[in-house]
């Protein structure tokens, strides 16, 4: 998230606490999953870890994601 100015002296993480929900956020992203064809349907996912932060003032506001396929039988 887009750090705000009353933040710009404060160092390292801090929690963005405010709207969009991160659930909403989440949704988002598994949507741009399937529909650029990383995955079929976002019904794939059976695990995940999700933080919502602002960005650190050397970086601008972006999303990391990390896949993993598990081994099918």
């Amino acid at each position: 998230m887009k750090r705000p100015k009353r933040l710009s002296k404060v160092e390292g993480v801090v929690s963005h606490i405010a709207k969009p929900d991160i659930d909403n956020l989440l949704k988002s992203v598994m949507d741009g999953l399937t529909e650029c064809g990383v995955i079929v349907d976002d019904s794939q996912i059976c695990q995940h870890a999700s933080v919502k932060v602002y960005h650190d003032r050397e970086s601008s506001p972006h999303a990391v994601v990390e896949l993993g396929w598990l081994a099918t039988e």
